[in-house]
């Protein structure tokens, strides 16, 4: 992604491991260059330790079923498009609320 002094990259960015950051900035006429390696996590183990959380305390997932379901149903609406060779029209739920079926993001 590019700014106005700078630029910061993910490489491998849907990779579940070995994640590098880089990022690039300029103050002034110096220009600064760093490295970030991410360390390793095991994105399934958290996602299960979330869910179970929220089991517990009956709260919503920061990822839920409905998230899922919308995402089908814009996949559909693609094909369905391309097939067409038009747009299609969705219906807008929760008054175009961004994020309107997310949870409460995980700890740790």
């Amino acid at each position: 992604m590019y700014g106005e002094r700078g630029w910061i990259g993910l490489d491998l960015a849907f990779s579940y491991d070995n994640l590098r950051n880089e990022l690039s900035q300029a103050e002034g006429e110096i220009k600064i260059r760093s490295h970030l390696n991410l360390a390793a996590r095991n994105q399934f183990a958290s996602e299960m330790d979330h869910f179970g959380e929220c089991i517990q305390a009956n709260k919503t997932p920061y990822t839920p079923g409905e998230e899922g379901l919308q995402d089908q149903r814009l996949m559909a609406a693609i094909y369905d498009s391309a097939s067409a060779g038009k747009p299609v029209r969705l219906a807008v739920s929760g008054a175009g609320k961004r994020d309107q079926f997310r949870g409460s993001r995980p700890q740790g």
